[in-house]
């Protein structure tokens, strides 16, 4: 069998966490079907999912543009340039600052 690349762009925006759910379930049914799956996504449940993550930034516009980090995502939160990284959950001695964090959108 022949496999395909899907290349998708914000999938997530405007979908319900429940919804959220269903299309990452295919998108890991299509990946185990043998196809590549390029995702261009905010949404950190996606992120999560990925085998590998290229981040590009610092920010948008003619303030980005830089591969920020490239790798998996456990390289991903303990890279210091990466923003994105930053917006990850982690375990933090202070809750107040995680929640402060976590509210933030993505840039």
């Amino acid at each position: 069998m022949d496999s395909l690349i899907y290349i998708l762009d914000e999938p997530t925006v405007g979908l319900h966490e429940s919804e959220k759910a269903e299309l990452l379930k295919s998108i890991n049914d299509l990946k185990e079907l043998g196809n590549t799956v390029i995702v261009v996504e905010h949404d950190r449940n996606v992120i999560a999912m990925a085998e590998h993550v290229i981040d590009i930034g610092p920010k948008a516009g003619v303030e980005g543009g830089r591969v920020m980090y490239q790798g998996d995502l456990e390289g991903l939160l303990h890279c210091e340039e990466s923003i994105t990284g930053q917006y990850f959950p982690v375990k933090s001695p202070c809750p107040s600052e995680r929640s402060n964090r976590l509210s933030q959108p993505l840039a």
